[in-house]
This record gives C-alpha cells, sequence and structure tokens, in this order.
C-alpha cells in the first residue's frame, strides 16, 4: 500500500512523495494561516513545544483535518480527533477501535540530551537525543521508533530509499521498525524499572564514541541494568554506519535546536 495524505474532502493528495510530505504540510500550514488570524494564533500557541521536530505535519493532521494513510507501512491511517493523534488499521471497521500517539513535541516525546541521571524508559539516538515517554500518554519503544521514522522520512528521500531497501529485503536483521533503527542507525532502546533494573538494547558493530560512554556510565549508576547486545553480518557493517552517519548529518543540519 501506498503512502500519502488525504484532505478534508476525503480525496488523496495526488503527486506527494513521502520524502515530499513535510515541506508540503509547512506549505498548507502557512497559506492557511494567512488567511486566518485565529488559526495563525492557534498555531503560534501549537508550535511553543516543538523545538526537536517541526510542528506541520502534526498540525496538518490534528487541526487541518488532514489524514496520513499507511505512515508507517502496515496498512494503518494516521488522523486527528479531540486534539489527539489516532491510529487504527485500514479499512476502519470499529470508530472505537484506534491508538493514541503521541505528538512529536519535545513535551510529549520527552525530548532532551541524554543524561545518567534521568535514565528512564527511552529512545536514544547514537548522537545523544534521548526521547523519554510516558506509557500512560500512548508511549511505547515501537511508537517512539515510528514517530521518529516518519518523521525524518517525511523530508529525507535518502532514508526513505534505504528503509524501503532494507524492508523489501525481508532479512532477520532489519525485520522491523525497531531491528532498523537499532541495526542500521545505531539507536538504543532503554527499559529501566522502579528497582533500578532494566535493560538496553544497542548494536555491538554501531556503538562507539557517545554510545560507549552512555553504556559506562549507566553501569556505574544502574549496575542492575542488563546490557544486550545485537549484531549484524559483516558484510553490512559498513554500510550501516555509513548510513548512522549519514542520518546524523543530514538532521543535524534541518533539525530545529533544542
Amino acid at each position: 500500500m501506498d503512502s500519502y495524505l488525504i484532505m478534508p474532502n476525503g480525496n488523496k493528495l495526488e503527486g506527494v512523495k513521502y520524502f515530499d510530505i513535510l515541506d508540503t504540510a509547512k506549505y498548507i500550514v502557512e497559506y492557511k494561516i494567512k488567511e486566518d488570524i485565529n488559526l495563525k494564533n492557534k498555531f503560534n500557541e501549537f508550535k511553543m513545544d516543538y523545538k526537536y521536530f517541526e510542528p506541520y505535519l502534526d498540525f496538518l493532521i490534528i487541526h487541518l483535518g488532514y489524514k496520513f494513510m499507511n505512515p508507517f507501512f502496515d496498512e494503518g491511517i494516521l488522523y486527528g480527533e479531540d486534539g489527539e493523534l489516532r491510529y487504527k488499521m485500514y479499512p476502519e471497521n470499529n470508530p472505537k477501535d484506534y491508538i493514541v500517539y503521541p505528538k512529536s513535541d519535545n513535551k510529549s516525546l520527552g525530548i532532551d540530551t541524554f543524561s545518567v541521571d534521568t535514565f528512564a524508559d527511552s529512545v536514544i539516538s547514537p548522537d545523544g537525543v534521548c526521547y523519554k515517554f510516558d506509557r500512560t500518554k500512548g508511549g511505547y519503544h515501537g511508537r517512539v521508533f515510528k514517530l521518529i521514522l516518519m518523521n525524518k522520512m517525511s523530508y529525507s528521500k535518502i532514508l526513505y530509499n534505504d528503509f524501503i531497501t532494507c524492508m523489501n529485503e525481508k532479512s532477520n536483521v532489519y525485520y522491523n521498525i525497531d531491528a532498523y533503527f537499532i541495526n542500521r542507525l545505531g539507536y538504543l532502546q532503554a527499559v529501566k524499572y522502579s528497582d533500578n533494573t532494566g535493560r538496553i538494547i544497542y548494536n555491538n558493530e554501531l556503538k562507539g564514541g557517545f554510545v560507549d560512554g552512555l553504556l559506562k556510565g549507566v553501569h556505574e549508576m544502574y549496575p542492575k541494568v542488563h546490557f544486550e547486545e545485537t549484531h549484524i553480518p559483516s558484510e553490512l557493517i559498513e554500510e550501516a554506519k555509513d548510513m548512522k552517519s549519514e542520518m546524523i548529518d543530514i538532521y543535524d543540519g534541518r533539525r530545529i535546536r533544542f
């Protein structure tokens, strides 16, 4: 199934590739708020917490009535209702059968630089961006990985092409979105319980630099946290390292700073 935007009138927005969606959302939002001062004020308030990801796609869905078909490549639909991002499989069988996803603002995704002192349930990028989430507000590792993928892929053709290629190979290395982030882009998945036990999943071939320091710091402060290594075949290591570095460089140039 293709991935595309659906307009409020129910028609598909034609001619927009996945990696053009962010620029398209920005264009539509900026056009709409020029025409409506009340909408402009709403957007200005809405965007205040978006200091890492950009606010346009969330605003387009939550406040302008657009829907995103198949954003996570599992034949679902992302839409806005009651100020929330909701997701359900398509076709829509039960209107109440949906999952609430967190918005991609700093507060909802707990976006900050990683600190051992505030180690918690999180997804951590190889350059130290930490996404700490609240399970009571729709935050789970898998959902956070999907939102990171959606936000980055909505402007990056390089990421889109690489992800699609890896998924089409149907290998036991990149078998889902979580595995792609860990084994291709060098992300870490962290779990911490109230008794200071937990685990960190990371790829051994892609660690180094920041990740080495992170693992050392967590081990010293939380010795009961278990480290779980994943591995990739030797023939994939160099291209995975290149992709990891490429995405850090590309996103550093695009993202809104803390």
